[in-house]
């Protein structure tokens, strides 16, 4: 993602839900000509991470947080797997939102619940379901992360705090972190389902000790 198509999604992100044009996306953004807001509103749109619509001669555009079906496009398949730079996390917690959604049948988004002080990424309307992306290297590719190692345990400890039916916490980058933190803490975190999703769109159950996530059955796509 280039500097340009990180300040159109960044800015269409932070007035979620509401729409905003191609016109009003130059006017913020500052980024000239118009036809380049237009290409790079296009090839967001093309890659799931905004929704779009044409209303007369103008085109308005959202953030996208809604079951879809679930196909991954080229875009969102360049994720940075050393890096983990803030667009690579962006587009990953966008890519596991739009996934998850459409395994579980329901619009997952950003949002708290009741007596947890902590904003969870992947929040169920009905606040059944609830989750937190990482997107998370070892240390300079291959040493040990103890502090990544205790940002997980303590949303470990929060997602175990809700009463959600099924809490879980979703990887991206390094299949390591999350499995070399199962194999040393796993038996600790009992209601927390670990998954681990790829750069290609391919979703793998790391640990699901309670049942929590294979008891819903994934949704038929459209």
């Amino acid at each position: 993602m280039s500097r340009n198509e990180e300040l159109v999604f960044r800015t269409i992100e932070q007035i979620r839900p509401d729409w905003i044009s191609n016109s009003q996306l130059e006017s913020r953004t500052g980024i000239e000509p118009h036809q380049q807001v237009f290409q790079i509103t296009r090839r967001l749109m093309k890659s799931g991470l905004i929704d779009g619509e044409q209303r007369g001669r103008e085109w308005f555009f959202r953030f996208h947080n809604g079951p879809t079906s679930g196909k991954t496009s080229i875009t969102e398949r360049q994720l940075s797997r050393s890096s983990g730079s803030p667009a690579d996390c962006r587009i990953f917690e966008s890519l596991a939102r739009r996934l998850l959604s459409a395994y579980f049948g329901m619009s997952l988004a950003a949002g708290s619940l009741p007596d947890v002080p902590k904003k969870f990424d992947l929040v169920s309307a009905d606040g059944a379901v609830v989750g937190d992306a990482k997107y998370f290297d070892m240390v300079r590719g291959t040493g040990m992360p103890p502090a990544k190692f205790s940002v997980i345990a303590e949303h470990v400890w929060l997602l175990e705090k809700t009463n959600a039916r099924c809490k879980f916490l979703v990887f991206g980058n390094n299949r390591r972190v999350p499995t070399l933190w199962l194999k040393k803490y796993g038996h600790l975190a009992c209601e927390v389902v670990f998954l681990f999703l790829d750069d290609k769109g391919a979703l793998e159950v790391l640990s699901d000790v309670g049942g929590a996530f294979s008891a819903y059955q994934p949704q038929p796509t459209i």
